[in-house]
């Protein structure tokens, strides 16, 4: 338990202590946790380009042709799963590379058969478990975005029904107009 003497100056300090003020500032400790970016809240990192995932968000939501609010938010999850799985390849190579670049260099010294530097980076991130959490994050956002597209596709099909049917369509215009 703290002293009076300790809890006052803990309360002076905290005075001083208020964190960054600037929104510049507040963006980049929203940052300071971030390690992979596989599971962040905040979906394009500093070292990805805007642009390409604005590109992105655009193919996706042409494709998918969302209407109404539930299915722009389906396409929104999906434009931010498909590209945090984009994220993932480019993670998985950058990892055997930097194997790669590790194994040969430690291997300059003696004759090494190249053949074997590609197995052996996959067997060193094997070992040191990486790759086994890379295929569990990739697992994950892949059922997601199935599932997602699957609740989509759904959606669309159950609005296309309606559209082609006319008594459906009138007894929910109705719905509508009664609450």
């Amino acid at each position: 338990m703290a002293t009076r003497r300790q809890l006052a100056a803990n309360r002076r300090n905290a005075v001083q202590s208020t964190g960054p003020r600037t929104v510049a500032g507040k963006k980049v400790a929203a940052l300071n946790a971030l390690r992979h970016g596989l599971t962040s809240q905040t979906v394009v990192l500093p070292d990805e380009d805007p642009a390409e995932f604005e590109r992105h968000a655009v193919h996706m939501s042409m494709y998918w042709l969302p209407q109404g609010q539930q299915e722009n938010m389906l396409v929104e999850q999906i434009v931010h799963l498909s590209w945090r799985l984009l994220r993932l390849a480019k993670i998985e190579v950058g990892v055997l590379r930097v194997e790669y670049v590790r194994i040969e260099a430690d291997a300059r010294p003696h004759v090494v058969n190249l053949e074997n530097v590609g197995p052996g980076a996959f067997a060193e991130s094997t070992t040191k478990g990486i790759l086994e959490k890379l295929c569990r994050y990739e697992s994950s956002k892949e059922k997601s975005l199935s599932r997602t597209m699957r609740d989509l596709m759904f959606l669309q099909d159950r609005r296309r029904r309606q559209d082609r049917d006319p008594v459906t369509k009138a007894s929910l215009l109705k719905d509508q107009s009664d609450s």
